[in-house]
């Protein structure tokens, strides 16, 4: 291309770069699955992941009994999350009976009073502070379980130890207090729970506490506003998972030592509710199996509604992913092996239930941590087998089952026995919930996957941008682009790129059209994101006037960019993109060929898919 004359050096400089992008190409491909591989590691540095567990049995309101299982049901939530999280916080005070169950779980508990939520309140908002000063994400789950109930004024209320938690305070006191980037609010609560007798006991429903379930009390509880305050809006980072949704009452069940509605839930997040297959329990699949959990309970005062609402912020995020669960063996249960299942642990307590058909293969994860190597015991149609936690996995294919015995029930420990969990859980159930639930988006709909999931996803953008124009052309340059890339779960994201500028001159026209590769990384926080962009390759350029067309067919160009983006939804992403880019264009005059790099600014923006 005919231009000013320049120098043997800016040649051999030109030869330096290609070399320099072609090695680039090369790293960017070979870093890629390395740095995807390091995806535990990387996430573990962004997230940080915290417990607190309120729990109590007894009621601030004058004639109301007492729970019998909240305080076991909050040790249990310990256990589960101890394992999950970073650090988990218990507020409960044991019964003599419990402390003989959960020995371990004793000395992490503390008093449910309003001093001790204050304190735990205070020590992790301060832990979260530090966090996010090293740019690190914090997530927390909420836990409360026991007695609630809303007053004269229509204000929710639960009960701790010595007073009314009210749901103004919930809000603005615990979780404004604790401002973690995301929260997941659960809550196993009402005025009236109601219990079945064990085996061997009567046929009659036994109330442990009295009084009747008020109409709407949760609906008070969680409604998006209270008059005695104006600022109790939820905000779009907390989730809620409820145990009802209208005026039905939850259950206690002493064959669960437990709350029905919590126990589900536990089975839920120890991987039973993951339909896709695929790590990861949304909002979605947990709703969805706890529906199907008591889809088949005929008695209607035994039947139990739950309500979730994901994040508005993030509708698809997990609650739980299996992977984070330390110390622990994961139990699978295979395609074609499909039926209805229950787990107990070696100290005889109900552990999980969960009834999959049989296209659906199933992994319960089972915490070491409460038995340590006594293991667990499954059961299904009346047999019975030892699992034993010696390894990372084990398949029921691998166990020995052999017949069960059982004791006669009452009439209401038969309701739930032969209700509970008989409606099968999978593919066809999970689609025909999600289709009935306005609040999940279309994304939840696609979750169901015929095969495994994979990290990786297909994550095609396309830009425009302006620069100086190239050359000797006049005017600035437009540019349009299109990026192919493939984005790993961990932010990392590599793939082809091809651009397109063009000058339109007045006297010089000018074209060039680039195709090579990308690599970036994606820092995000909630909605908005800061990526990093490297794009290097192969491009031809040509100048025309009026007289003559020249071009370049062996050139280079190299971009560096940072984009700042907003998701909109699930699906789309808009961008500004700053940046600067290198060209190397050879240049001929009437006595040498030379190379000339071009150092230009632009700025760009984009829509992501």
């Amino acid at each position: 291309m005919k231009g000013r004359g320049h120098t043997p050096k800016e040649s051999r400089a030109k030869a330096r770069f290609v070399a320099l992008l072609c090695a680039l190409v090369v790293a960017s491909f070979a870093a890629a699955p390395a740095l995807a591989g390091e995806n535990g590691s990387s996430e573990a540095e962004k997230t940080r992941v915290y417990a607190l567990i309120v729990a109590n049995n007894s009621s601030v309101d004058e004639g109301v009994k007492p729970l019998k299982f909240a305080d076991d049901d909050g040790a249990r939530y310990y256990e589960l999350f101890d394992s999950l999280t970073d650090e988990a916080t218990l507020l409960t005070t044991l019964d003599a009976d419990s402390q003989k169950i959960f020995p371990k779980v004793v000395p992490h508990t503390a008093p449910p009073s309003r001093a001790q939520l204050k304190k735990a309140v205070g020590n992790l908002s301060r832990t979260i502070r530090a966090n996010k000063k090293k740019g690190i994400e914090s997530e927390v789950y909420l836990v409360f379980t026991g007695h609630g109930n809303v007053d004269d004024t229509g204000e929710g209320y639960l009960s701790l130890s010595d007073g009314k938690l009210e749901r103004t305070e919930l809000f603005r006191d615990v979780i404004e207090g604790i401002d973690a980037d995301y929260t997941h609010l659960i809550v196993d609560a009402c005025h009236s729970y109601f219990m079945v007798e064990s085996r061997g006991g009567n046929d009659d429903w036994k109330d442990d506490r009295s009084g009747e379930s008020l109409d709407g009390e949760l609906d008070a509880y969680l409604s998006k506003r209270s008059h005695k305050a104006k600022k109790t809006e939820r905000d779009s980072t907390v989730g809620v998972i409820v145990s009802t949704s209208g005026t039905a009452e939850v259950h206690e069940w002493s064959r669960f030592r437990a709350g029905v509605f919590s126990h589900q839930l536990r089975s839920a997040l120890l991987g039973a509710a993951d339909v896709d297959q695929n790590g990861d329990i949304t909002y979605a699949e947990i709703e969805a199996y706890l529906v199907a959990a008591n889809a088949g309970v005929a008695n209607p005062r035994a039947r139990i509604n739950v309500y979730a609402d994901p994040p508005e912020q993030h509708r698809a995020r997990p609650l739980v992913a299996l992977d984070d669960y330390q110390n622990a063996t994961v139990l699978e249960v295979p395609t074609q092996t499909g039926g209805r299942f229950h787990l107990e642990d070696a100290r005889g307590l109900r552990y999980a239930d969960f009834n999959v058909d049989a296209t659906l293969a199933t992994r319960v994860v089972l915490l070491h941590e409460p038995v340590g190597k006594r293991g667990y015991y499954l059961s299904t149609g009346g047999k019975q087998a030892s699992v034993p936690l010696d390894d990372a996995t084990v398949s029921t294919t691998e166990l020995a089952f052999a017949t069960q015995s059982g004791q006669s029930r009452g009439a209401v420990d038969e309701a739930f026995r032969t209700g509970l969990f008989s409606v099968a859980y999978g593919d066809g159930f999970y689609r025909g919930f999600v289709a009935a639930r306005d609040k999940y988006d279309a994304g939840a709909r696609q979750r169901i996957r015929l095969e495994p999931d994979t990290p990786w996803a297909f994550a095609p953008s396309t830009g425009y941008a302006i620069s100086p124009a190239l050359l000797d052309a006049d005017g600035p340059q437009h540019h349009v682009r299109f990026d192919g890339l493939f984005r790993h779960d961990n932010g990392w994201a590599v793939g082809p790129f091809a651009s397109y500028g063009f000058t339109p001159g007045s006297d010089v026209v000018g074209h060039r059209a680039a195709l090579g590769v990308e690599l970036a990384h994606r820092f995000a926080t909630g909605a908005s994101y800061l990526e990093p962009r490297l794009r290097t390759g192969y491009q031809f350029v040509m100048l025309a006037d009026d007289a003559q067309a020249q071009g370049d067919p062996l050139g280079a160009r190299g971009e560096l960019a940072l984009a700042f983006g907003w998701s909109i939804g699930e699906s789309w992403q808009l961008e500004v993109e700053p940046g600067v880019s290198l060209d190397v264009v050879t240049q001929t005059s009437t006595d040498q060929v030379s190379e000339t790099l071009y150092w230009q600014p632009y700025v760009g923006v984009g829509v992501g898919f």
